[in-house]
């Protein structure tokens, strides 16, 4: 009986082993590290909007009109951040196109982890 260069049946199914293992442990960590880029991406945009108003009061305030932004967009409740329907141009040079989605009023954003982020006109703040 002659032998040839291949692998055992046993060879491989410790191979299939090994990398379900690896694997195992591999997507738990891929996913926790997913959720703390989608964090730290929310919040970025949190700052930046907020800066962008802050942005806004200092202009008017130097004009001698001291006032915060009535709205933060045009876009309407219940509509999706878009090319078309962007959110935040009022006060960011880089407006939000995806992801996000307007809330039941003018003044109300869901993120795309699900949290609830809300403008009030009168004190500029958006929390």
């Amino acid at each position: 009986m002659r032998r040839t260069n291949a692998f055992t049946l046993v060879e491989l199914m410790i191979v299939i082993v090994l990398l379900s293992i690896l694997t195992a442990l591999v997507i738990p960590r891929f996913r926790s590290y997913r959720d703390s880029a989608e964090e730290a991406a929310e919040q970025s945009i949190v700052k930046n909007v907020r800066a962008g108003i802050q942005t806004y009061y200092a202009n008017h305030v130097s004009m001698g009109e001291p006032t915060f932004p009535t709205t933060l967009d045009e876009a309407q409740p219940g509509s999706k951040a878009s090319g078309n329907n962007p959110f935040f141009d009022k006060v960011v040079e880089v407006p939000l196109k995806r992801d996000w989605t307007k809330g039941g009023d003018i003044n109300t954003y869901i993120s795309t982890r699900g949290n609830t982020f809300t403008y009030d006109p009168n004190t500029g703040a958006f929390k």
